[in-house]
């Protein structure tokens, strides 16, 4: 897997159209471009994000300050993202999602994955009703693999 992984809120979004506001657009994305930059996310990035429309626009605008990036979606990290609860091994939703855009995460790049506060709660150890509320638009965190502990996992119902 990557050298360093950065799991990313997608930026303030319509409700109605699903894609981003203006702030969205011009603060929160921009913002969270800049903040991974700081981090040190460099060169053939691959930036892994949820197919949904906003989380895409979001992957684009991260895109476009960053040398030779690869952006693909994934209806995987939309489904994991919004509804973390049924994410029992993160590891295994990244790598499962990797395989099936037929992509190659860089060994000594950043993967950069662009989903929903569901998930960064959860992986910032929030765990109660509510806690994605807590997660800020644009927010940026790095993901130690291997870390990811889900005390409320459910399996999907079917």
């Amino acid at each position: 897997m990557a050298e360093k992984i950065f799991l990313v809120r997608h930026g303030e979004y319509s409700q109605t159209t699903r894609g981003l506001t203006g702030l969205g657009r011009e603060v929160h994305a921009p913002q969270a471009r800049q903040r991974l930059l700081a981090r040190g996310i460099g060169e053939g990035a691959l930036i892994l994000s949820s197919a949904a429309l906003r989380a895409m626009q979001t992957a684009e605008i991260i895109a476009e300050g960053l040398p030779h990036p690869n952006v693909v979606s994934s209806d995987l990290i939309e489904d994991g993202g919004n509804d973390a609860r049924h994410v029992k091994d993160l590891d295994d939703l990244l790598a499962r999602a990797v395989a099936e855009a037929q992509v190659a995460v860089p060994e000594t790049g950043s993967l950069v994955v662009v989903t929903h506060a569901p998930m960064l709660a959860i992986a910032s150890g929030l765990h109660g009703f509510g806690d994605s509320r807590k997660i800020s638009y644009g927010q940026v965190m790095e993901y130690e693999p291997g870390s990811w502990q889900n005390p409320n996992f459910s399996e999907p119902a079917i």
